[in-house]
């Protein structure tokens, strides 16, 4: 099982530095690539070490991530989206701490109270204004 799940999170992990690559090629007259760097992210598969790009927006000089970019209608970075789901699953009707330990034990990694705050907190928001995410 260890090894399907390590296979998982090289794949994960490729499959979003080309999506980024893709993203910038059709992008490459608002943003100019400048180097690499590693974020963590928990996903179904365990804790992944995502390659980000740092760009530069060419229209005012600006660095960012391509993860910050790409992933603006979350609550955090530090959730796979499809962890997200189950952090809020996790929150209906009960602490924020007794969700955060039963995620963490499905996922074999600590998840904090705060991460599960931060989800409800967002999507909370989003439902009470209406935005699409």
């Amino acid at each position: 099982m260890e090894t399907v799940q390590q296979s998982a999170r090289e794949f994960y992990a490729q499959a979003v530095a080309a999506f980024q690559e893709r993203w910038l090629q059709e992008r490459g007259t608002e943003f100019k690539a400048e180097r690499w760097r590693l974020i963590n992210q928990i996903t179904p598969f365990g804790l992944v070490r995502l390659p980000v790009r740092v760009v530069r927006r060419r229209r005012d000089g600006r660095y960012l991530t391509l993860s910050k970019v790409l992933l603006t209608p979350k609550a955090t970075r530090l959730l796979s989206p499809a962890i997200e789901k189950q952090a809020l699953e996790a929150a209906v009707g009960r602490n924020y701490r007794p969700a955060a330990a039963e995620l963490g034990r499905w996922l074999r990694t600590r998840v904090s109270a705060w991460l599960i705050w931060r989800c409800v907190q967002f999507h909370g928001t989003v439902q009470a204004t209406g935005l699409q995410w």
